[in-house]
């Protein structure tokens, strides 16, 4: 389970996946965005360890990166890449992104409004791998959100992160 926004984020993402993670790497985040021609795309990556990348990482990253896409996906010329670590509002995009910040605040946007909304902020639990679904608490409230319904979900930076 992986949060994509469009089929060229998934297909950037599993070009990817190998060669990073030989590499040390974990891709946290993919996102493709269009100005006219030219295809931005950003990366988002931690060391496998879970612990944050630096610049030397992020140019390796990069170099590497721009190799495969080019061969694989894209024209020189024509495309950017941006790496960058998640920071200190982490997005979540995997199942074991919501397995291990379970019990923490959040804010999601939906693929397509619930009850008549898309965003939701608040203190979300992963009870059932099963159900691929969080529970998140809201003013009082509980509500059931299906991974597959998340368009982007980030942590809310406190202290104890």
């Amino acid at each position: 389970m992986f949060i994509y926004n469009s089929p060229l984020e998934k297909e950037v993402f599993l070009v990817l996946e190998k060669t990073m993670s030989s590499m040390g790497y974990e891709i946290i985040r993919v996102r493709c965005k269009s100005t006219g021609q030219i295809k931005n795309i950003q990366i988002m990556a931690v060391l496998s360890n879970g612990d944050n990348i630096t610049l030397d990482d992020c140019e390796a990253i990069h170099k590497v990166s721009r190799t495969i896409l080019f061969v694989e996906l894209f024209e020189k010329g024509h495309t950017s890449i941006e790496v960058s670590s998640p920071g200190i509002n982490r997005p979540l995009t995997r199942l074991s992104d919501f397995i291990k910040f379970s019990g923490r605040q959040i804010t999601l946007s939906l693929k397509l409004p619930l009850n008549g909304r898309r965003k939701f902020s608040g203190i979300f639990c992963f009870k059932d791998i099963e159900c691929d679904a969080i529970t998140l608490a809201e003013n009082g409230d509980e509500c059931v959100i299906r991974l597959a319904d998340i368009a982007d979900a980030f942590l809310v930076y406190t202290p104890s992160l």
